[in-house]
C-alpha cells in the first residue's frame, strides 16, 4: 500500500501545527473524519458518508442518490456486527486506488505524530544502502531496542521524524519501513489486515466511502 501524501499550500497549514511546551509540533485534530468512529458518533459518520457518497455520484439521476442512505446504513451496521467486513475493500486497492483514500486530509504528513515505528532487518538493511552507510552504523545513529517482540528494533522515539525534511517530505521515501509503507494498514495477530483508526485520519472513513460508492454503482447495473 502507498499513499502519498498531499502538501496543502502554507494557508492550509497554518493552523493545524502548533508547538506545545516543549517545542514539539503537535496536530490538532477539529476536521478529521477519524472522530466519526468515537462512540456515539454514529448517526454523524452516517450523514457525512452519505454526503461524500452522494457528492461524487451527483451526475447520476436522483432516484440513484437516493439510495445511498439506505447503503450507507447496510454498510455501518455490518460493520458493528463484524469489523472483518473492511477486508472486502481493502482486498480490492492497489497503488492506483490507495492514494485518494488519503482524500480531505489537510495535514501535511502522517510521520509528525508518531513516537514508534518498528523497522524490521531487512528495512535496516535497504535504508542503510539507501543512505550509503553500513548497517552497524545506521543501527547505532537511528535505532533503538524495540520494547516489544514485534521487531528487535525502531527508530528513535522522536516526532516528528528525523527523516521527515521541512517541507514534510520523507527523505528515504524510496527505501521507506514496511511499517511506513503499509501505514495505516496493519497486521493483527490472526494475520488478517485491518486499519489502525486516529481522529486525525480520514482513512478508514475513505475506505467506507469507496465501498459504498461501489455498492450503489452496482445497484445501477442491476436495475
Amino acid at each position: 500500500m502507498t499513499t502519498r501524501k498531499k502538501h496543502g499550500t502554507q494557508g492550509e497549514q497554518k493552523g493545524a501545527m502548533e508547538e506545545n511546551g516543549e517545542g514539539t509540533r503537535v496536530w490538532q485534530t477539529a476536521h478529521s473524519y477519524g472522530k466519526l468512529f468515537m462512540p456515539g458518533r454514529k448517526n454523524q459518520l452516517k450523514r457525512a458518508l452519505c454526503e461524500k457518497v452522494q457528492h461524487g455520484l451527483r451526475q447520476l439521476d436522483r432516484a440513484t442518490l437516493e439510495v445511498a442512505p439506505s447503503v450507507v446504513s447496510e454498510l455501518l451496521d455490518e460493520m458493528e456486527e463484524n469489523a472483518s467486513i473492511m477486508q472486502t475493500p481493502l482486498r480490492r486497492l492497489n497503488d492506483s486506488t490507495s492514494t485518494p483514500l488519503c482524500a480531505d486530509c489537510k495535514k501535511p504528513s502522517c510521520c509528525i505524530v508518531f513516537h514508534e515505528v518498528d523497522i524490521s532487518s531487512d528495512d535496516i538493511r535497504r535504508v542503510s544502502t539507501y543512505l550509503g552507510v553500513s548497517v552497524e552504523d545506521f543501527v547505532k545513529r537511528h535505532c533503538q531496542p524495540r520494547v516489544h517482540n514485534r521487531s528487535e528494533f525502531m527508530l528513535r522515539n522522536v516526532a516528528p521524524c528525523e527523516f521527515l525534511t521541512k517541507d514534510d517530505q520523507c527523505s528515504i521515501y524510496q527505501a521507506r519501513p514496511t511499517a511506513c509503507k503499509d501505514f495505516p494498514l496493519a497486521t493483527d495477530d490472526e494475520g488478517r489486515r485491518t486499519i489502525r483508526t486516529y481522529e486525525w485520519c480520514n482513512f478508514r472513513f475513505n475506505v467506507l466511502r469507496y465501498e459504498a460508492t461501489l455498492r450503489v454503482l452496482s445497484l445501477i447495473t442491476q436495475r
